[in-house]
């Protein structure tokens, strides 16, 4: 996965920068996963590392279109409302069983909108 990530990095930084995506990090110590949105998924991932304090690792992403804006948001709040008995703290859920649902959940409604 990894090198899959370093090969779309050229890709992602010359022409995702200016558009949305939703992304999900894991917390490679827990079982907790943050579901949200950035215009720079990397750089949000740096942040996050920095301000817990923990390892993080993206575990999976989708570019959505500039056009409509608020499609991110509206996945987003599917997401955080669907797992809301898993919520931990803010954007952050507790999946430890439940990892392949929201991964399936994911990929659904980002194909689907």
């Amino acid at each position: 996965m990894k090198k899959a990530l370093e090969e779309c990095w050229v890709w992602y930084k010359d022409t995702c920068l200016q558009n949305q995506a939703i992304y999900i990090i894991k917390n490679v110590n827990t079982s907790y996963y943050k579901i949200g949105i950035s215009k720079n998924i990397h750089r949000r991932l740096r942040q996050l590392e920095l301000q817990s304090g923990c390892k993080l690792q993206l575990t999976d992403w989708y570019l959505l279109d500039t056009n409509n804006p608020l499609k991110a948001k509206d996945i987003e709040q599917k997401l955080h409302s669907k797992y809301k008995k898993f919520n931990v703290i803010g954007e952050w859920f507790d999946l430890e069983n439940n990892i392949d649902n929201l991964l399936n959940d994911f990929i659904t409604l980002c194909d689907n909108y």
